[in-house]
């Protein structure tokens, strides 16, 4: 399974469109509408509920931590948030910094972020108010025309400061 995910990627790699924007010019209207989804996917979940979060993934989605085997399809992730936030967890914060995205054609991009999230509740009280991390996600604008979480990868980093 692994291996099919990290083919697929490559292979979306390959088909990125050239024009694709690098570190920081991101005008057009689907990266601006990405960038605002990714801003707002942890807080939403706090600020706007359930449903609100459960809307930015696709049915079809599924999580892999890199560096490790584990791959959670959509069902599992969702279960996994719920008792998350059940427990009285939430983001009170995000910083998103978009480093890549390509547009793959069929309605797929291909994002790669520095993503950092600050955390209220018992996780926080526990020690880990804070997340960092590089995101690899694919997102895909669905018949709706809303762009929503198809895969995602992505791999902690060591908070320094």
């Amino acid at each position: 399974m692994l291996r099919g995910i990290l083919s697929v990627l490559a292979v979306m790699a390959l088909f990125a469109h050239p024009a694709a924007a690098q570190s920081g010019d991101f005008t057009s209207p689907d990266e601006v509408a990405l960038i605002d989804r990714m801003e707002h996917i942890a807080t939403d979940l706090p600020e706007k509920g359930w449903d609100a979060y459960a809307d930015y993934f696709s049915a079809d989605y599924d999580n892999w931590v890199m560096r490790s085997e584990r791959i959670t399809g959509r069902a599992a992730f969702m279960e996994a948030v719920r008792a998350w936030r059940d427990a009285g967890n939430g983001a009170s914060k995000v910083e998103v910094t978009p480093l890549s995205i390509d547009f793959l054609g069929d309605g797929f991009a291909y994002v790669r972020s520095h993503n950092k999230e600050w955390f209220f509740g018992p996780a926080a009280e526990a020690g880990r108010e804070r997340f960092e991390g590089y995101f690899a996600s694919v997102w895909k604008k669905e018949d709706d025309g809303v762009w929503r979480v198809y895969r995602s990868s992505f791999i902690p980093v060591a908070i320094t400061d």
